[in-house]
């Protein structure tokens, strides 16, 4: 029970991705309104996804009540059948991030060039486009075509928007309107606490990559302030391109998650400057592995 193979609608793959991030069990219910809140969409498109969810056994649905998981997070297995890389949105994602930082598109790019590239549907492109928009990287121009914007493809660019997050992430703690959701903190050192005794094994590489910026999103979404929150997330996406380029260093992550407990556990006890530095070193440590992994110039370069 629990593998499947054929293909599932994006919110039905994201949901399912929360539920192993949360390590739910099989009978938690899947919440509407929690599922609306993470995945930042609205519920028409999350109620076709539970149902959809339904249809194929992972969830089942009691009248008047919800939906509820069907098996343990643990044990779910999706095996997408092999299709061409632009067949599924996420595969088209990753062919114009891959060659947008190979630059081998224009900085300004029509919708027929890019359907024609990737032998798309217009609908195809929209979708993708809609949500590169949404991370920040490309922008629709007034009149005609789309225009990219900057984005974290070089070693220089991924210093800037270390420096910006090193900037903001360790002030927001230190601001008279924060006040941390502690249930939602608690929940998160388990979560982090798991990985850094146990390993990562239970995680697939976007589960980790979601996990982190979700962890690093805590303390923004703490101190009351939208437009913090707002700018944290977009910081956080535009990485998010080169993230799912790249292998994950499950190690590395690892020890981050071992930093990520000590964090929680200082804001939790209520040491706001100390959790300041704290995050200031952690965030200039991470940027540091990151750069000496050189992972950007591997794939700037490759193939070509």
């Amino acid at each position: 029970m629990g593998r499947f193979t054929g293909k599932l609608s994006k919110v039905a793959e994201g949901i399912l991705q929360q539920a192993r991030i949360k390590r739910m069990s099989r009978g938690d219910r899947l919440t509407e309104a929690e599922i609306t809140e993470s995945l930042g969409i609205s519920r028409t498109p999350v109620r076709r996804a539970l149902k959809e969810l339904c249809e194929n056994g992972f969830a089942y649905a009691e009248q008047n009540r919800g939906c509820f998981l069907n098996m343990d997070a643990s044990e779910i297995t999706v095996e997408n059948p092999p299709t061409e890389d632009t067949d599924t949105p996420e595969g088209l994602y990753r062919n114009i991030a891959r060659d947008r930082i190979k630059r081998q598109l224009e900085d300004t790019v029509t919708e027929n060039e890019l359907m024609r590239r990737y032998n798309i549907s217009r609908g195809q492109l929209k979708r993708v486009l809609t949500q590169i928009a949404e991370e920040g990287w490309i922008e629709q121009k007034a009149f005609h075509g789309w225009r990219f914007l900057p984005m974290v493809d070089s070693k220089e660019s991924l210093r800037e928007n270390y420096e910006l997050r090193i900037l903001l992430e360790p002030q927001v703690v230190m601001l008279p309107s924060f006040e941390p959701d502690r249930e939602a903190f608690k929940r998160m050192l388990e979560i982090q606490r798991h990985i850094a005794e146990n390993g990562s094994g239970d995680f697939t590489d976007m589960d980790l990559v979601s996990l982190g910026a979700e962890m690093h999103e805590l303390p923004a979404a703490s101190c009351h302030n939208r437009f913090i929150l707002q700018t944290v997330r977009r910081v956080n996406m535009q990485r998010r391109a080169m993230e799912l380029l790249q292998s994950v260093d499950r190690k590395r992550v690892e020890g981050q998650c071992a930093e990520h407990v000590r964090l929680i556990e200082i804001i939790l006890s209520g040491w706001y400057v100390e959790a300041s530095e704290f995050l200031r070193e952690h965030l200039k440590r991470s940027l540091r592995e990151k750069i000496n992994a050189e992972v950007i110039l591997d794939i700037s370069t490759s193939g070509e």
